[in-house]
């Protein structure tokens, strides 16, 4: 957890290396598509951005 200087602690995301569990995200079609569909046994980089207003 990071700290904020409010004393508020926030998640920061997995830590490198990490497993992540499954999810499932719509597409740009508006399906819907799963981490584990999306890598047919692959592996993938995972990249989180948090918005400043989260």
């Amino acid at each position: 957890m990071l700290n904020e200087p409010n004393g508020v602690d926030f998640p920061t995301g997995p830590d490198l290396g990490q497993v992540v569990p499954d999810f499932t995200l719509p597409d740009q079609h508006g399906g819907s598509v799963s981490l584990m569909e999306a890598l047919g046994g692959q592996r993938a980089l995972l990249l989180f951005f948090r918005s400043v207003r989260w």
